[in-house]
């Protein structure tokens, strides 16, 4: 009955990564942190110069798969 369920995770950390390699999960999602902290610091700058952001703003994630989970332990 579990061989039907397909578990998927957030956050590519090296031990869901390794996870996905074993085939223990089918993917994960990998988020970039350090887009996420330049990002957002280059946007608070041009609010305070008085500039516009955009509403959102896309940081980048990657679906991890076992072709590419290594790449990320």
């Amino acid at each position: 009955m579990l061989d039907d369920v397909v578990l998927v995770g957030f956050d590519a950390n090296p031990d869901a990564a390794a996870s996905v390699v074993k085939g223990e999960m089918s993917a994960i999602e990998a988020q970039f942190p350090y887009n996420m902290g330049y990002m957002g610091v280059e946007n608070a700058l041009k609010l305070v110069n008085g500039e516009t952001i955009p509403d959102k703003i896309d940081t980048g994630t990657v679906l991890v798969t076992k072709e590419n989970a290594a790449d990320f332990i």
